[in-house]
């Protein structure tokens, strides 16, 4: 194996790495909102194609996420800017719809809208990115075409290692903006409200990498 395929191996891992053990995950994406007013996914007693979409993250860790100048971007542009003081609770979930004004019952979720006046999701697939302070990539989810179903993607948060999958499947429901995906709300942490340390993606790198030259190395060695 050569080095150019053993750093892509390495990123490639630390990216599967960052899902799974990341105190932040983007719990549901909604890009396609259906026609008429069932797709007023905002509350805002108004459909609109991109005021409706939103990106829904979960902190399922035990402590706060100061998110403070963090950045949300898609495939092609920075979407939104986390405002100062954006301090995401213990088991709290962080709505970003594209627009409109939003209104109505999201739990106790943190509700905000695009800072760019829009996410325009694609229906087709799409890359969501969250970016901290300093500017390093955190959390990174895809989808592809099945976004464009009139429904939102979303996994349950007893199952977060679960991929993102249509919300229908999981309640006769096509979204649930800032609640589980049966529309109950998420069990907000009153206790631990102090921000929480994000794992260096660096370290994750290097371990990813470790690993892949140990695969490496042992595909080399001459069978016995």
């Amino acid at each position: 194996m050569n080095i150019t395929l053993l750093l892509r191996a390495g990123v490639l891992a630390s990216v599967l790495c960052c899902q799974h053990v990341h105190a932040l995950l983007i719990t549901e994406i909604h890009a396609d909102p259906a026609p008429a007013i069932a797709g007023d996914a905002n509350g805002d007693g108004e459909r609109h194609s991109y005021d409706d979409e939103f990106i829904e993250l979960f902190n399922h860790s035990a402590t706060a996420i100061d998110l403070s100048g963090w950045q949300l971007h898609d495939g092609n542009m920075l979407r939104h800017l986390f405002p100062q003081h954006t301090m995401l609770a213990a088991q709290q979930a962080l709505v970003v719809f594209g627009g409109g004004l939003p209104s109505g019952s999201f739990g106790q979720s943190i509700i905000q809208t695009a800072s760019s006046g829009s996410l325009r999701l694609n229906n087709s697939g799409d890359t969501i990115k969250l970016f901290d302070s300093d500017n390093l990539l955190q959390v990174i989810a895809s989808y592809g075409n099945e976004g464009g179903n009139d429904q939102s993607l979303t996994r349950l948060i007893n199952d977060l290692n679960a991929p993102l999958s249509p919300h229908l499947s999981f309640s006769g429901m096509a979204y649930s903006p800032g609640l589980n995906a049966d529309g109950t709300p998420f069990l907000v942490s009153s206790s631990q409200q102090t921000a929480s340390p994000i794992p260096e993606p660096s370290t994750l790198l290097m371990f990813a990498s470790l690993l892949a030259l140990l695969a490496a190395y042992r595909q080399a060695q001459p069978a016995n």
